[in-house]
């Protein structure tokens, strides 16, 4: 079965923290290095709105390619 994933906004119901994620569309399961890659961004203190962006255009890939190391 192939996955399909999409770009949410995620609100924690513990802290109200709000930020974007990306998710299966079938079981709501997070993709772990798409979400990785949007946490680095939170990190470097990257905009909400670059964040939104390159979530939605990760979330059309279905496997992301594994980033080369240096």
């Amino acid at each position: 079965m192939e996955h399909v994933f999409v770009a949410e906004r995620s609100i924690s119901p513990s802290t109200g923290l709000k930020r974007w994620v990306v998710a299966d569309t079938a079981t709501y399961t997070l993709h772990a290095p798409a979400c990785a890659f949007l946490q680095g961004l939170r990190n470097k203190g990257r905009s909400p709105n670059t964040e939104r962006v390159y979530a939605g255009r990760l979330a059309p890939v279905p496997e992301p390619l594994p980033c080369p190391r240096r």
